[in-house]
């Protein structure tokens, strides 16, 4: 807890509002605060909290509020002129947090529509008619929730870029479009927009981020996705929206000419066009706590816990089972337990096979198990140990991933079992010590030796960092790479890797995709890696990132590849983990703009991004390279580029990504750290591509004996897709109801705004409303 020493008399100034950024281990925190007496608050992306026992002092100000998840914020700040800069502290140490006062009134007061001219523009689109934005249309009216919300959920933020800029065509198929091939250059204004309209609307344009230059200040550290135009349906009606048209010359130019009329043509109904298309999150399993999940070919996903449960969920009736609870580690003694699951390729076709990957619990060896699956429930007494792996007693880097090939051949990931520094003070017990010195022959050694990672990770003869591949029944192929070679393990599929933690198999090139945890150092990487052919050796702890240790060059690591993506510790903490290779036709598929791009995500973070790979130039670090002659050390390389958020999560970390046989993307979400968390679960995104929103009318009649009491009555509302849908009556005095038909009373007479939502199970809806005088 912060102590603050200041002393000072409570005052009641008025409300001064801040935008201010704090530092999280993370990434940057964007919030609103307003200081003003009684009337203080402090506002994050997600809700407004009260800000207590203000307290203004010279130029010195401290305050303190609560956060029911994390508990109390105690914050000591300095204002200078219109800046502001301190600390927030908390049973989870001190968080830096600097900002500039907001200038003036907000901008935009007063801009909304008045209930006539909303109802004018809902029922014009409720009739199945069209209306089109371009460029200013989206820096309009933000005070309407509804107007926002036709919009695609976004409007103007900021303008960081006003140039020439490549504008990609996401969508070549439509008519205000396919005159554009594949991308055009213009002379723009760029909005960045405060919602990405992405992910409920068809994007047909984009900006292609590769020709501006994207800061921090200019675009945010999760904004790296730029839509220019899309459209969509609401409330029954086309909406196409366009970014372009800042300047008149565009409006001289044939090229957007035809995009505009052909947008507006579309909307009218003049020319054929598929409107629909919103990206659904949906919660298949709580009460879990997942660490590794599988997804089998009907879609059934199988659920590992890091303490040796083991959980599954039938896509068909939508339950969730416990199906095992394997012995294993404690997990507080720091990533031991239950790490990977997987099911055989096939299940379903005789092979009722699942496969884990757990810690001994006495042992500490990591063992590959095939256990089979019977009556509802994994037979622990089935047990056939494929693979042990020799490990520490104690932290770190258990790897623990499992993945099929092409070939039906199993693929492991192992950590270096190294810690993330070095200390002396760290304690082992003797016969633990003596043990651990006797079976990896380490007698003599300084105790640095404990967690030097050339002995596992670039050591042949060992197990750990490294990529592993057997055969279902655990014998080795005879085409691993290292195969009939003395003095070798050939189970070693790839090498030279920390805590490759998650990797994915591309299961039509035969390429591993592998993410690498990287060391805790203030300037250091995460990484990803390719191994395209086996064989390859990733460097560690020679090089990370695009930091060469020592004297270590290319040259003298054998058979080294660079990785395609690194990233560094600045801005918080780091755990790079790679989902899959995107590739599906299913019914609830991603469209084009996904085909073929590789997914990562960052446990830490809690973001998930997409991108593709090219052919391109790795370039290594000279600026953070602490060697006197810095080498300047470029190797052609396959580099992630058009990096874009698919999802950042609040409160949960993504910590195991996979793709279903029907285009859907499971995530499972992790909570907690020794024990499961309230929001773990596991989530599924589904791309619902045809859905349309409940439509039709619904009816309120006054008691003819008492006019204080109202009928509401929804059954004219249908949904033309043949869905499930849900009533959300708000009766505009602060009681609310969910029901098709309802009634309710009012207290008092007056006249109140009456709001009736209908929405099926995909999230699509329709908004009702009427102003009702109560006599």
């Amino acid at each position: 807890e912060m102590q603050v020493p200041l002393s000072g008399i409570p005052s009641e100034p008025e409300p001064i509002n801040y935008n201010i950024t704090i530092t999280t281990p993370q990434s940057p925190l964007g919030a609103l605060l307003t200081l003003g007496g009684e009337s203080s608050t402090i506002t994050f992306p997600d809700g407004t909290l009260p800000i207590n026992d203000l307290l203004f002092a010279g130029d010195s100000v401290t305050f303190h509020f609560n956060i029911e998840q994390f508990g109390d914020f105690y914050a000591e700040g300095a204002i200078e002129g219109d800046s502001i800069r301190g600390a927030l502290g908390s049973d989870y140490g001190e968080l830096p947090f600097e900002g500039s006062r907001q200038i003036g009134e907000p901008e935009h007061e007063g801009e909304t529509l008045d209930p006539a001219q909303l109802e004018a523009i809902l029922s014009f689109l409720a009739q199945g008619k069209g209306i089109a934005l371009a460029h200013a249309g989206l820096d309009a009216l933000y005070n309407s929730p509804e107007y926002r919300e036709m919009a695609g959920g976004g409007l103007f933020e900021s303008h960081p870029w006003t140039q020439s800029v490549r504008i990609t065509v996401e969508d070549p198929h439509t008519p205000a479009t396919r005159h554009l091939g594949e991308d055009l250059w213009v002379h723009e204004e760029i909005y960045v927009l405060d919602v990405n309209p992405r992910w409920n609307s068809r994007v047909l344009l984009s900006l292609d981020t590769e020709t501006v230059e994207l800061t921090e200040a200019s675009a945010g550290g999760e904004q790296n996705d730029y839509p220019i135009s899309w459209i969509r349906m609401h409330n029954g009606g086309r909406v196409f929206a366009t970014g372009l048209g800042h300047f008149a010359d565009t409006w001289r130019t044939p090229a957007f000419l035809e995009h505009i009329v052909q947008g507006i043509r579309m909307v009218a109904g003049r020319t054929e066009a598929s409107f629909s298309g919103h990206r659904v999150k949906e919660v298949i399993a709580d009460n879990v706590w997942p660490d590794d999940i599988a997804v089998d070919e009907q879609g059934d996903v199988w659920i590992a816990e890091l303490r040796g449960k083991v959980h599954h969920y039938d896509a068909q009736s939508g339950e969730v089972r416990q199906i095992a609870h394997i012995e294993t580690t404690d997990p507080t003694n720091v990533e031991h337990g239950l790490y990977g699951i997987e099911v055989d390729p096939d299940f379903y076709e005789g092979s009722p096979y699942v496969y884990l990957y757990y810690a001994e619990p006495q042992t500490f060896i990591n063992t590959l198990s095939r256990f089979v699956y019977e009556d509802g429930k994994i037979n622990l007494e089935s047990e056939h140990v494929l693979l042990r792996v020799p490990t520490e007693p104690q932290c770190c880097h258990q790897g623990g991933d499992l993945e099929w090939g092409p070939d039906s051949t199993l693929y492991l990931s192992t950590g270096d079992t190294g810690m993330s520094e070095v200390r002396p003070g760290w304690k082992m017990s003797e016969e633990q010590l003596a043990a651990f010195i006797d079976t990896h022959a380490l007698k003599d050694y300084h105790w640095a030796r404990l967690v030097d990672s050339e002995r596992s990770a670039q050591n042949l003869q060992d197990l750990r960092g490294k990529i592993l591949r057997i055969n279902r029944d655990g014998t080795i192929p005879q085409d691993n790479p290292f195969y009939g070679n003395p003095g070798v393990r050939w189970e070693i599929y790839a090498y030279g890797l920390r805590n490759p933690y998650r990797f994915k198999v591309d299961h039509e090139t035969g390429a591993l995709y592998i993410g690498v945890v990287g060391p805790d150092a203030s300037f250091d990487y995460d990484e990803y890696n390719i191994s395209a052919n086996g064989g390859e050796n990733f460097g560690w702890p020679r090089t990370l990132g695009k930091l060469f240790y020592n004297e270590w060059t290319p040259e003298l690591i054998p058979d080294f590849v660079p990785p395609f993506w690194e990233y560094t510790y600045e801005h918080g903490g780091r755990s790079a983990t790679v989902g899959p290779i995107y590739r599906s036709t299913g019914q609830y598929a991603f469209g084009e703009n996904f085909q073929n791009k590789i997914f990562v995500f960052d446990w830490a973070r809690r973001w998930i991004k997409y991108g593709e790979l090219v052919f391109a130039t790795f370039e290594s670090d000279q600026e953070e390279d602490v060697r006197i002659d810095v080498p300047n050390i470029q190797m052609p390389a396959k580099r992630l580029v058009n990096i874009k958020t698919f999802d950042t999560l609040r409160g949960t970390s993504p910590i195991s990504m996979e793709l279903g046989p029907d285009g859907s993307i499971y995530v499972a979400e992790f909570d907690g750290f020794w024990d499961a968390g309230p929001d773990a679960k596991v989530t599924r995104y589904r791309w619902i591509e045809e859905n349309r929103a409940p439509l039709g009318k619904a009816e309120i009649r006054t008691d003819s004996n008492q006019s204080n009491l109202l009928y509401f009555d929804g059954i004219g509302i249908i949904d033309p897709d043949g869905d499930a849908v849900e009533y959300h009556w708000s009766f505009g005095d602060g009681n609310e109801a969910k029901a098709q038909n309802v009634s309710h009373a009012y207290d008092a007479p007056g006249e109140y705004q009456i709001v009736l939502e209908v929405t099926d199970i995909h999230g699509a809806s329709s908004v009702m409303r009427w102003n009702w005088k109560v006599e």
